[in-house]
């Protein structure tokens, strides 16, 4: 009888352990030391580290040496306290290390609201990338003494890696927020918000010549041309700026395929394939010819703008092949495990970069379960192996079947992996991600071969351009694949998890595989796999199709998202700003939504819209009427992307039906842009329910007293149960007036903490607390949810 057999057990190796006792005590360190810390304090705090960790080493010293002694005359070594002691050094040393890293930032940081900005050099250390207000990227910022540290560079123009540049310029150092903690984390010290250029140059450095030849390559491409070109310039000069314009990452995320588009392992292990296959029949020793491969590997990594995944990878080779020269056997994670500890040890941001994150968690994963789950899978398919092996199949036949199934296991694995990294970030879950991984992987190998061969052909050669014509088959049709996944149902799911508890139980569950190392037994295996696959099944169905009827005002900070649903119909009015809608749709298990109304144009109630792709199946957008033609070319692009059809437009009366719900529209009564909180839709809903049932509510979006006020006068809105009150609970949201004539046993307002605009305002909280309406707010309570029922609305809070 076939039965697979199963891999060894990975070793670890003393740098894993070494790796992740760094990692967690910088991390550590950069949360227990406070923001504000002063460099005297940070200064005082490295010392006592260091004399800690000095000590810790000593100590760990002597055991060792007695526990040896102890060991040559036959007794146990209790390595234990050796043991706690290395532990307990590595959290000082990282201690050390992130103090000494933000007294270096808090010295860059005063010098550099010391002196004007234009005194400083600008060097650009990433591609710029287009927001609101213009363009942003990181640089690096040096004076005249040497003094230097990384900011974000906010300007009008795009800028790409190695330009150089002085300007006229106000600086900002972080605040005291999510962003700005996390800025700080990364060794990214503040903004320059650029008003004027003054100078503008090229980098003067021995590596320019990789610059310009980058440069060369991408106006030989030309990735504004078309979608096609702007993925051959992310893959094969790690310019991504295109893609994000062109909403092609979202689509790559949302199938779970970024990684193919970041430069990372993969697409230098092609280079270096194709340089070592240039070389194979030249007489070169064997460390000229790995040094040839490794510096033209080195020169694709600089020439993609030095990414952090890439230059982690091109280390590790160059630890595995100094490896191979000295006659010592690579292992990979072990490689991995040193580049990592020197990147983290001499960088301390780095560890804080998601990229950095990412990459070596993917290949720490990789090394640790690819071999077991391929094994699991093998005992999964063993009935088809056990047919297929009474024919003979020929050997290209076997050899593909095997390369999908490690294909298959490798996607696998760097999914569960990086999923304590990848839900807080992102908020989803890509489904079709082992599917795109299996079927991507080939179209992608060949894209980054033929486009490296056709890009230099082309800079070395402009009459060589038609070498792209190629290049363009393979991008198309590595598109092709992807927007036809994204036309498959539940692309990604939204998921809403916290970081701690994600981190805890992958550590536990790979800490348990790893020691545990089992046997598979197929019937097990399928048992086990059809009762998980069962208990999903009945909870994606329970919320998918038997949703209770309820309005759901969502937690999105300082904006605005309400959800109306009723069993298998939803729509979601408003988006909420950017990187928040995904988590609140997960927490209240959002499957789909028939239609998404954008109340109007502000940010912090259409910064979403853009999340949704491929998260969510979406079946229409609609706008007020006159707003279609007013819409942003970045947000209509977005729109048609999630829906595959342009924005529609509601009118004056129109009714949108939800389950029982009934939405009508009663505010405004002629077309309007939509950039005003006066051109806000106003939504009246009511809910009949055969139990008897009932709910009417008033949904204001950004909507003032005058508008409400001329609503109530056309009587197209009375006495309401549920007041979703206007423009966050300002002053002017509501009057008294309205607010007895509305007479709402529940108000809610949506509004950030901290906000800068004391939203709800005090003097709207009274006047509806004073016709005797229960207030609420996002910010006491998070998602706030109303049902109907036959004794009044039904509250319920997320916290």
């Amino acid at each position: 009888m076939y039965e697979p057999s199963l891999p060894c057990r990975p070793a670890l190796p003393v740098s894993f352990y070494a790796l992740v006792a760094l990692l967690v005590s910088e991390q550590a360190a950069k949360q227990l030391i406070p923001f504000e810390m002063s460099g005297e304090s940070a200064s005082r705090l490295s010392l006592a580290s260091l004399v800690a960790a000095l000590l810790c080493a000593g100590l760990a010293v002597c055991l060792m040496r007695r526990e040896a002694a102890k060991s040559k005359r036959g007794s146990a070594a209790a390595s234990l306290p050796v043991m706690g002691l290395l532990l307990l050094f590595a959290f000082c040393l990282g201690l050390f290390i992130v103090s000494i890293f933000l007294m270096q930032g808090a010295s860059f940081t005063q010098a550099l609201k010391r002196t004007p900005v234009s005194r400083w050099r600008l060097s650009v250390v990433e591609d710029s990338s287009k927001t609101r207000y213009g363009f942003r990227c990181k640089a690096r910022a040096t004076n005249e003494v040497g003094i230097e540290g990384d900011i974000w560079l906010s300007l009008g123009q795009e800028l790409r890696y190695g330009q150089v540049l002085s300007v006229v310029g106000r600086f900002e150092q972080n605040s005291n927020d999510e962003w700005g903690r996390t800025s700080r984390s990364q060794g990214v010290w503040g903004t320059v918000q650029a008003v004027h250029i003054l100078s503008q140059e090229r980098t003067d450095t021995p590596l320019s010549f990789a610059i310009d030849l980058r440069d060369e390559a991408l106006t030989a491409i030309e990735p504004q041309a078309s979608s096609a070109r702007a993925l051959l310039a992310g893959c094969v000069c790690g310019y991504r700026s295109p893609m994000k314009e062109l909403g092609l990452e979202t689509m790559f995320s949302s199938c779970g395929v970024a990684h193919l588009i970041a430069v990372s392992g993969s697409h230098i292990a092609v280079v270096a394939s194709i340089v070592q296959g240039c070389t194979q029949r030249l007489r070169l020793r064997r460390g000229l010819r790995l040094a040839i491969v490794l510096g033209c590997a080195g020169m694709f990594v600089l020439c993609c703008g030095l990414p952090l995944s890439a230059v982690r990878s091109w280390m590790m080779a160059c630890a595995a092949a100094t490896s191979e020269l000295i006659g010592r056997r690579s292992y990979a994670l072990s490689s991995v495990c040193l580049v990592a500890l020197v990147m983290a040890l001499f960088d301390p941001g780095a560890p804080s970069q998601l990229g950095f994150a990412l990459s070596v968690a993917s290949v720490v994963g990789l090394c640790l379960l690819s071999s077991y789950l391929s094994y699991v899978l093998q005992v999964l398919f063993s009935h088809h192996s056990r047919m297929t092996g009474r024919v003979r199949l020929p050997r290209h036949v076997v050899s593909l079947h095997k390369e999908l199934r490690s294909a298959l296991a490798a996607a696998l694995v760097a999914q569960l992996i990086t999923l304590p990294l990848v839900i807080p970030a992102f908020g989803k879950l890509s489904v079709v991600a082992p599917l795109a991984n299996v079927l991507l992987a080939l179209p992608f190998t060949a894209l980054i071969g033929v486009g490296s061969v056709a890009v230099i052909a082309v800079c070395l050669m402009p009459q060589a351009g038609i070498l792209l014509i190629g290049c363009d088959a393979v991008a198309s049709a590595i598109l092709l694949i992807v927007r036809g996944l994204m036309g498959l149902p539940l692309v990604s799911i939204a998921v809403q998890a916290s970081s701690s508890f994600l981190w805890a139980a992958t550590t536990l569950a790979l800490a348990a595989m790893v020691i545990w190392w089992p046997r598979v037994d197929r019937r097990a295996l399928l048992i086990s796999a059809s009762v998980v696959c069962t208990v999903l099944l009945a909870l994606f169905v329970r919320w998918r199709w038997f949703a209770p009827a309820r309005i759901v005002v969502l937690d999105v900070g300082q904006g605005d998202a309400v959800l109306v649903q009723d069993g298998p119909s939803a729509i979601l009015v408003d988006t909420g700003p950017k990187g928040t809608i995904v988590e609140a749709l997960g927490r209240e298990h959002v499957y789909h939504l028939d239609a998404v109304v954008l109340t109007h144009l502000h940010d912090d109630h259409v910064g979403g819209v853009g999340e949704l792709v491929g998260t969510l199946p979406c079946g229409r957008v609609l706008v007020a009427e006159g707003v279609a033609g007013c819409l942003p070319s970045s947000l209509s692009q977005v729109i048609t992307q999630l829906t595959f059809a342009d924005a529609e437009e509601l009118s004056y009366k129109d009714k949108l039906q939800v389950g029982r719900f009934s939405l009508e529209v009663v505010w405004p009564r002629a077309p309007v842009t939509g950039e005003d909180n006066a051109d806000s839709v106003e939504l009246n809903a009511r809910f009949e329910g055969g139990d008897g049932s009932t709910l009417d509510a008033l949904l204001t979006g950004d909507a003032e007293r005058d508008q409400t006020a001329q609503v109530l006068r056309a009587r197209d809105v009375g006495d309401v149960d549920f007041l979703k009150v206007g423009h966050h609970g300002s002053s002017v949201s509501v009057s008294a007036e309205e607010a007895a004539a509305l007479d709402p046993e529940v108000s809610v307002a949506s509004a950030g903490k901290d906000n800068a605009y004391g939203h709800p305002a005090a003097e709207c909280m009274q006047i509806l607390q004073g016709v005797g309406s229960s207030f609420f707010c996002t910010i006491d309570h998070g998602d706030i949810s109303v049902e109907p029922s036959s004794k009044g609305p039904r509250i319920s809070f997320q916290r």
